[in-house]
């Protein structure tokens, strides 16, 4: 469960800048075998299957839901929340939600529109053709706080050479300081207890006390750890487009 983004971070002059020169980092990194040092989130690396239904949504190319690319979060019956250099990526975007397996089960919905938070948050939303049923996550209006463990979830590979899970997994992470998402954003910064993002977990979760506090944005896979850009940071922002 880990992102690898590149070595140097992007200072685009103009937000679709931003996103043209993401898309192609993206498609490279999403292409190429996880190098070393930070990187784009992509999966969680040991963890767990998930027990329970979190709100996480699957985000795939392919028109039947099946697979994916990156996580997500349902964060009201036609909105989803990402990492924004996931919406960066090309083609259709479908999204899977109600189900713990991403290639079966719940409803896919096509999104019809993207909108990226641009340099400072590595966040966008989704919006999707038609309203789902599952229920939505809550969004926290604070970080944790420092030294508190919280859940990471994604379909991110489970180890650096392995395909991504099809089944939901979950990992206990320990928030150790602010630092910056992939693009220059605040996020919480977690060491690994039990688990670690990975390549395809980027847009997924981490949830504290029952509250998504942050997006999946990078990571390490080496030294375990992964920044979550801050929920909290951008909860206005968040409003203001979805009304949650």
């Amino acid at each position: 469960m880990r992102p690898h983004p590149p070595s140097a971070r992007p200072r685009p002059r103009t937000a679709l800048a931003a996103l043209a020169a993401l898309a192609v980092g993206v498609a490279a990194a999403l292409a190429a075998p996880a190098a070393a040092g930070a990187a784009l989130a992509a999966e969680v690396v040991d963890g767990r299957p998930a027990p329970a239904y979190v709100g996480a949504a699957s985000i795939s190319r392919d028109a039947a839901g099946v697979g994916s690319f990156c996580s997500g979060t349902l964060i009201a019956p036609t909105w989803v929340l990402t990492a924004g250099h996931c919406a960066a990526a090309g083609g259709e975007h479908y999204v899977r939600t109600g189900s713990l397996d991403n290639t079966a089960g719940g409803e896919v919905r096509r999104v019809v529109e993207r909108v990226a938070r641009g340099p400072g948050g590595d966040l966008a939303l989704l919006r999707l053709a038609a309203p789902v049923a599952a229920a939505p996550i809550r969004l926290a209006a604070a970080d944790p706080p420092l030294g508190a463990e919280s859940l990471i979830y994604g379909w991110g590979r489970t180890c650096a050479d392995c395909a991504g899970s099809p089944v939901l997994r979950v990992a206990r992470v320990r928030y150790e300081a602010i630092t910056a998402d992939f693009l220059g954003g605040p996020a919480l910064h977690s060491a690994g207890i039990d688990g670690a993002a990975h390549r395809g977990d980027s847009g997924g979760p981490q949830v504290y006390n029952g509250e998504q506090v942050g997006v999946c944005s990078t990571g390490d896979a080496a030294a375990r750890t992964q920044d979550y850009a801050s929920i909290a940071t951008h909860r206005a922002w968040i409003r203001a487009h979805t009304g949650v």
